[in-house]
């Protein structure tokens, strides 16, 4: 499928891009920081949340776990790093759910001459997967922006 783009939104793709790729690049030391959260309900239930994040040498690490009424808990784990060699952005998670089952979804992007590249796969808790190939150019003639997608999924 392809189509163009008004200018706004090739602006926000390309500014969202370079934030991805720009975070991936910054140096430093890591770090890490913690998050606690607790709501209460009108009727006594409560949820909390902790979040647990750390920069890595190359990305990050993060890991949550919300905790809901009748002790039922889902737990989020990912992870982002910058490969200087190949120029791209690797970001995977997983997600288990209160009774065990787990989903997860890993994503590569990469900037090309005029745009970028990028890569999903997502595997259910079946082991069920669908993947997703997405590439962006900006026809800098024309100044529009063609996109195009091809999904698929498998077993």
């Amino acid at each position: 499928m392809r189509f163009s783009v008004n200018r706004l939104s090739t602006k926000k793709c390309g500014t969202v891009l370079c934030i991805i790729l720009g975070i991936s690049l910054i140096a430093g030391e890591a770090f890490a920081w913690q998050r606690n959260i607790s709501r209460s309900g009108p009727q006594g239930n409560t949820v909390s949340r902790s979040i647990n994040t750390a920069r890595t040498g190359d990305g990050y690490t993060r890991s949550s776990t919300v905790q809901g009424p009748q002790g039922r808990s889902i737990t989020r784990t990912g992870q982002g790093s910058w490969d200087p060699q190949t120029q791209s952005w690797t970001r995977t998670r997983t997600v288990t759910g209160p009774q065990g089952a787990s989903r997860s979804k890993e994503v590569t992007a990469s900037r090309s001459a005029n745009g970028y590249t990028r890569q999903s796969t997502l595997t259910g808790p079946q082991g069920n997967t669908a993947t997703r190939s997405a590439s962006g150019q900006w026809d800098p003639t024309t100044q529009t922006w063609t996109k195009s997608v091809t999904t698929q999924r498998g077993n």
